[in-house]
């Protein structure tokens, strides 16, 4: 819901991770530190490199044009981190992390199977 406001109004978060989530005392999530928001004013007019490097989309990385679409590829990063217990990306240096992002035909979770990580620890 945040995230879709903040877009319906043009705005792109671009640091989206989950230091950056918080829960309120009603239990309802909410979005912290619009450091690095900006208003876009056009699709794929943003060419500003920032935010957390693990949590980056690669067109941000790439140094290419990019748009609201970021925020989607960090929720995704933090989703699968939920989801599958490790990060999809995560690489002991940044360069290392940079040969990880999405390929084609590429296998990211670790276990087969039924086997899954519940959300305990996040």
């Amino acid at each position: 819901k945040g995230i879709n406001h903040c877009h319906h109004n043009n705005i792109v978060h671009r640091d989206l991770k989950p230091e950056n989530i918080l829960l309120n005392k009603r239990g309802e999530v909410k979005i912290a530190d619009f450091g690095w928001s900006t208003r876009i004013q056009s699709p794929y007019s943003l060419t500003t490199t920032c935010g957390t490097f693990s949590y980056t989309a690669p067109e941000i990385l790439r140094h290419l044009p990019y748009g609201k679409s970021v925020d989607i590829w960090s929720i995704g990063v933090i989703m699968f981190i939920m989801l599958g217990g490790y990060h999809p990306f995560d690489a002991p240096e940044e360069t290392q992390t940079m040969l990880l992002s999405p390929r084609e035909n590429m296998t990211l979770m670790k276990n087969s199977g039924t086997e899954y990580h519940p959300m305990q620890n996040f």
